[in-house]
């Protein structure tokens, strides 16, 4: 009897991904939990385990194409004494596959899926390497074949780093595209990522907002001061994003209406107790947001803790699925990359965004009157003006920006 896999949504909001690896040779028997497959989503790269033993009839998709919810994975002749009821099993948060039984021998299968052309089983079929699916996701954007290498992780499994040395070796010959030539110009034409598509129909999804936006300047040289200090003795030093995540909650807990989502179909604003922040982070594929869970309860060394853990797992692409939803606000640091001030656009349902410059020295004048060189941060915060007013926004930057300068009244939150 055969067991049909279908591909599922493997996580919230996910309709399609990528094929990156098809890890079983048709022919070959699969054991519950074995891994059938490697697909990329918006989200993530997950692999997708077998739910049944068996034999591997056939795939329904090659790699690098394109899976969406609903479609066929894969099928599986069933072991003698597997069960033959059609289930749902999800073993795991971040991978999900459903069955379906089809109710004929395998070979009226076969004939049906395959007349007039070979069988998968019987074209060729390429070794198997093991690999990290960061890996197998690189060797497809640089054209990198796998079998070439020689893996340097366990096993011989093929890394990241082994295809960073690869591409970087000289005469590497990269991806092809196929350029096309308009008098003396050259242009080259790539379908987007999965991770960009997504991308860009939140980024059109966020247009859509009527904003305002607020830009102040902070003078952080307290901080500076106290982050060295702090910072005396550790082999981990801590970072500034951590001090100004944590001005960031205390900030919201103040201000509850900003930590919100708006649902304009039903013209309803749902304001949380949990303050679930969201931080931005630039990876290889594109911008992912993970989010640091209730932030506000936690101390600065904690969130330090958990946000370089989020980090390593985005731009690794293995951050559980469960670390990308939920979020109740936003924070993007592209002061980081060199921006000053910046126009950062909110993630829709949420209702606002707090952007962060760069950190730089620039004159001011102080108290007395005289005029002094201080460190600075620019801020900016974006409203959805749809439900906010301008007032409790300038409030809510004003809160923001005296924490900051003066970060002693953090330390009761450090504990």
């Amino acid at each position: 009897m055969i067991f049909e896999f279908k591909f599922a949504d493997i996580g919230e909001g996910v309709h399609e991904g990528k094929v990156l690896a098809l890890s079983v040779k048709p022919g070959a028997s699969v054991e519950q939990g074995d891994i059938l497959a490697e697909v990329e989503t918006d989200k993530v790269v997950a692999e997708i385990p077998s739910s049944k033993s068996g034999t591997l009839v056939r795939y329904g998709v090659k790699e690098g194409e394109t899976i969406k919810v609903g479609e066929t994975l894969a099928f599986v002749e069933l072991a003698a004494g597997e069960s033959s009821q059609v289930v749902v099993d999800r073993p795991h948060e971040s991978v999900g596959v459903v069955g379906a039984l089809i109710e004929s021998e395998a070979g009226a299968v076969m004939k049906a899926s395959t007349e007039g052309q070979q069988s998968q089983s019987e074209q060729s079929f390429p070794p198997m390497v093991l690999a990290t699916p960061l890996a197998r996701k690189l060797a497809s954007d640089w054209g990198i074949n796998l079998t070439s290498i020689s893996g340097s992780g366990p096993h011989g499994r093929v890394t990241k780093e082994d295809l960073e040395q690869r591409h970087n070796q000289p005469g590497q010959v990269e991806k092809s595209s196929s350029p096309a030539s308009i008098g003396q110009l050259t242009s080259s034409v790539e379908e987007l990522t999965t991770t960009r598509k997504t991308i860009a129909t939140n980024m059109e999804l966020s247009g859509g907002i009527p904003t305002a936006t607020l830009h102040e300047l902070c003078v952080i040289d307290q901080l500076v001061e106290l982050r060295k200090d702090l910072n005396q003795g550790r082999t981990n030093n801590l970072g500034y994003l951590p001090f100004f995540i944590k001005a960031l909650a205390v900030t919201l807990r103040r201000f509850p209406q900003f930590n919100a989502t708006f649902d304009r179909s039903t013209n309803q604003v749902t304001t949380y107790s949990q303050i679930n922040l969201g931080v931005a982070v630039d990876t290889e594929q594109g911008l992912m947001v993970p989010v640091v869970e209730r932030v506000d309860s936690l101390t600065i060394e904690q969130i330090n803790h958990q946000f370089d853990q989020l980090v390593v797992q985005a731009k690794e692409r293995t951050l559980p699925l469960a670390k990308l939803r939920g979020g109740t606000f936003t924070i993007s640091n592209y002061g980081s990359f060199g921006g000053l001030y910046g126009n950062p656009l909110i993630l829709p349902p949420q209702v606002g965004i707090m952007g962060l410059g760069r950190i730089h020295q620039t004159p001011v004048v102080n108290r007395r009157g005289e005029i002094i060189t201080a460190t600075a941060l620019p801020i900016s915060l974006v409203i959805d003006h749809r439900v906010i007013d301008g007032a409790p926004a300038a409030q809510f930057i004003s809160c923001f920006r005296s924490l900051l300068e003066q970060p002693a009244k953090l330390l009761l939150m450090m504990a």
